[in-house]
């Protein structure tokens, strides 16, 4: 989502994208994110950006980690790669499904979205509604019937993985993510 501006983004552009961002890490960058893994420059970037260029989803798992000892930390990740997208955000030739904020439309019941929830979708709008609703209710979003939600913690880095084919438990979104290689990185400035 936060790259959508970016749709027509060459191969040169990439490169020279990841120079501008990360100047003297960028071939590391590059290493870990090589053109020839995805269908289109720009997924390239998305990738990038989603997991440690902006850091969205290894901050979250730094973040649920500092949080761990100190309170009881639950994490998801939502993944319907045929989620609708919403309106105003589905650049020409690129597949936004999935994109950052798309499981608002599953909490919400946006209608702001180019399709409506398909069966399925429906499914698992309902289970992370129930999901948030048990959390409001009891501090713990565990509901009867639905897959347990473990609960975070910095030794097991598990997270719910919520989608309409049914809920998986990963202890990977780290690893999933490239998070131990962000880190690693030394300052560019």
């Amino acid at each position: 989502m936060f790259v959508t501006g970016q749709s027509g983004l060459t191969a040169d552009g990439y490169v020279a994208q990841l120079k501008s961002l990360f100047g003297a890490n960028a071939g590391a960058v590059l290493a870990r994110y090589p053109l020839s893994a995805y269908a289109k420059p720009f997924y390239a970037l998305a990738a990038v950006m989603t997991d440690g260029g902006i850091g969205i989803a290894c901050a979250v798992n730094a973040t649920a980690t500092e949080l761990a000892p100190q309170t009881t930390v639950y994490r998801y990740e939502f993944n319907d790669p045929t989620s609708p997208t919403l309106y105003g955000f589905q650049p020409p030739g690129i597949d936004m499904s999935n994109a950052h904020s798309a499981e608002l439309a599953y909490l919400f019941g946006f209608t702001l979205g180019y399709r409506p929830l398909t069966a399925y979708e429906r499914a698992l709008s309902y289970q992370m509604i129930r999901y948030r609703a048990a959390f409001a209710r009891a501090g713990r979003p565990q509901v009867p019937g639905q897959p347990a939600w473990p609960r975070f913690t910095g030794a097991t880095h598990r997270a719910l993985i919520l989608r309409p084919s049914g809920d998986t438990v990963s202890a990977g979104t780290a690893g999933e993510h490239n998070c131990a290689f962000w880190s690693s990185l030394p300052s560019s400035s």
